[in-house]
């Protein structure tokens, strides 16, 4: 029982994984995907942008926008 849950699980997050979409712009000059059409860096491109899967982006050439996926230290409240 436990591998059928470990089969299906794996399944399930490859296919989240697979349906992730990102956002790029057309054509060569940017070479990132971004999470949302609203990063500030995409609008700061000028040019329409367009949504894609993560794959193909990444086929493509493009890397994760280091605002939209950046990560941030956790504070500490001491």
């Amino acid at each position: 029982m436990n591998r059928i849950c470990a089969i299906i699980c794996f399944v399930s997050c490859t296919c989240i994984a697979f349906a992730q979409k990102v956002y790029v712009t057309p054509g060569t000059t940017s070479k990132l995907y971004h999470k949302t059409a609203e990063c500030k860096k995409l609008k700061a491109v000028g040019s329409s942008s367009f949504s894609i899967s993560i794959q193909q982006a990444k086929s493509i050439g493009k890397e994760a926008c280091d605002i939209c996926y950046s990560v941030r230290p956790v504070q500490n409240n001491k």
